[in-house]
């Protein structure tokens, strides 16, 4: 995913951002490795402000399960449904994105 983002980019994910491809990297690896995780993103809006940059919202919302990462897990509900503002710019490589900020709108309690 780190990827994705321009070498000067920003990911906020709602717990605080980070700010660099490299960073960006560094704390996706701090991610715990007995996870399944899925982000179903929809109602995706794009707007393109100029030739090569755009922004864009959506809503994600979070399925994870902790203990396992073999196909198959129990799921019980989704633990998160948040929006992303997103900031993309094109580059040489494609379009990037420059910015991705996450703001949490319904959470399941832990």
């Amino acid at each position: 995913m780190a990827d994705l983002f321009t070498a000067d980019g920003v990911l906020d994910r709602g717990n605080g951002a980070v700010q660099g491809k490299e960073k960006i990297r560094q704390a996706l690896e701090q991610r715990r490795p007995d996870a399944i995780v899925r982000h179903i993103s929809s109602n995706v809006i794009v707007d393109v402000r100029k030739p090569d940059q755009a922004s864009a919202t959506s809503v994600m919302t979070l399925y994870r399960v902790f203990g396992s990462n073999e196909p198959g897990q129990a799921l019980e509900l989704p633990e998160m449904v948040a929006d992303y503002h997103d900031e993309f710019r094109r580059m040489s490589e494609g379009w990037r994105i420059g910015s991705r900020q996450s703001v949490i709108a319904l959470r399941r309690d832990p």
